[in-house]
């Protein structure tokens, strides 16, 4: 008789346990897919803030385009800087668009295979910048040199402007873009061992 009682215990203790295990696992599961959507959150928000800004600046700079100084390399750079951002629109809607496509309900695969696009674009993005910002200082700097005199003010803000990008470059991807994604991976790989177990 109390064998058959120690046996009743054991298995409504089983149940109750194997049910908390089953609930622990549904928390840590919610908190980690919390933790993705944070950081897929952020990532969108910056980039859509990015495109808006591009898809405002890309017509003022064509509206802008017939005020400037009519000179040869003014022209240049003003093409460069239209072109430019007209890429730009096309880039940051792409990256919003595979941003998007980040979703739990979806399989762990899949969203890994997006975040991988998604990061190598960012990679090549960054080399792509670095290229840009280098042209566009070696223009900046040559038109600057075509007058025979510049106000220091304006030597001052170039040079300014020249060490100050890439320090919020660099802030940028590190903070922002670095931080986020090993977030995301982070809990992608998490949620594939808990799948897995």
């Amino acid at each position: 008789m109390e064998l058959e009682q120690m046996k009743t215990q054991w298995e409504a203790l089983d149940r109750k346990l194997s049910e908390s295990n089953r609930i622990n696992g549904m928390i840590v599961k919610k908190m980690i897919e919390q933790r993705a959507n944070k950081g897929v959150s952020k990532l969108i928000t910056y980039e859509l803030i990015g495109a808006i800004f591009l898809f405002v600046f890309f017509p003022l700079m064509i509206f802008w385009f017939k005020y400037v100084w009519n000179t040869t390399l003014m022209h240049i750079i003003m093409y460069f800087a239209i072109s430019i951002i007209g890429i730009g629109c096309i880039t940051q809607t792409f990256k919003v668009f595979l941003l998007f496509r980040i979703n739990l309900t979806r399989s762990v695969s899949g969203n890994t295979s997006t975040l991988n696009h998604y990061i190598i674009f960012i990679k090549r993005e960054k080399i792509i910048s670095i290229i840009i910002a280098l042209v566009f200082s070696v223009l900046l700097i040559l038109y600057m040199l075509s007058f025979k005199h510049i106000e220091l003010w304006r030597w001052t803000a170039v040079i300014c402007a020249m060490v100050i990008a890439p320090v919020l470059a660099v802030w940028q991807y590190k903070k922002m873009y670095n931080a986020n994604i090993n977030a995301i991976r982070q809990s992608l790989d998490e949620l594939k061992e808990l799948k897995e177990e």
